[in-house]
């Protein structure tokens, strides 16, 4: 600057009082993007939220064939499931498309998030929802998204047939059967491929008992939420 940085006619302050007002703008811009919908009590207090941002909206339209609706991550402080709705984008990276803090998991709470979704998004349903293996989701799902299939994480699917797999991963542990069944499940192959490496696999092993995993894969966001300082003690202002 000609003149020396003494001659600027605004000083430091006058700089961060711009950078402030920028930062209240963008946050109201962000705030106008962002829609919410509550759900109440017999009282009128508020039971459960979901929220999404326009962005988020966005990304849907482009990548929302296939959705994980996740509930596992707990709010402690208040008890609440934090739900999310995960999709994947063309480069196979997480896409967060919405949020919900839950007031419990019933039926009725389910129908009332996937409705709320539902109504952000403007569009249809995902054509296919990943869920854990509560009861209560695939009723909801079936009504509010008659036409999305529904499919089982493949985590809570392995997870319930720990102790079964376990013990073949110990018998089998030379010939590398943890490693084949792995990339059996885990590769995107079509029906007709899954098929034959599924049986291939039997025939190798000779130890078949039924054992049924999915193909698909549920991205868990947790480990994202608690890497941004979101845990038990974090309340709803923050």
């Amino acid at each position: 600057m000609h003149g020396g940085a003494e001659n600027v006619p605004i000083t430091a302050q006058d700089v961060k009082n711009l950078k402030a007002a920028r930062r209240r703008e963008n946050n109201a811009n962000n705030v106008s993007k962002l829609l919410t919908d509550f759900q109440l009590d017999s009282e009128g207090k508020i039971t459960s939220i979901f929220w999404s941002h326009a962005s988020q909206q966005g990304d849907y339209i482009d990548f929302g064939d296939a959705v994980t609706f996740d509930t596992t991550h707990k709010t402690n402080l208040y008890d609440k499931p934090l739900c999310m709705f995960v999709g994947a984008n063309h480069h196979l990276q997480c896409a967060i498309f919405g949020f919900a803090l839950l007031g419990d998991e019933t039926v009725k709470t389910f129908e009332w998030v996937f409705n709320a979704f539902k109504t952000c998004m403007g569009i249809e349903g995902p054509r296919v929802m990943l869920t854990d293996q509560d009861p209560a989701m695939p009723i909801a799902l079936r009504r509010v998204f008659p036409n999305t299939i529904h499919r089982l994480c493949l985590w809570d699917v392995q997870n319930r047939f720990m102790p079964f797999l376990n013990e073949l991963y110990a018998r089998f542990e030379e010939e590398d059967f943890k490693i084949q069944l792995q990339s059996i499940i885990h590769h995107p192959l079509t029906s007709g491929e899954f098929e034959t490496a599924w049986a291939m696999m039997l025939d190798k092993f000779n130890d078949y008992r039924g054992v049924m995993v999915s193909t698909q894969c549920s991205e868990s966001m947790n480990k994202l939420v608690k890497s941004a300082h979101v845990d038990g003690n974090t309340p709803l202002h923050d």
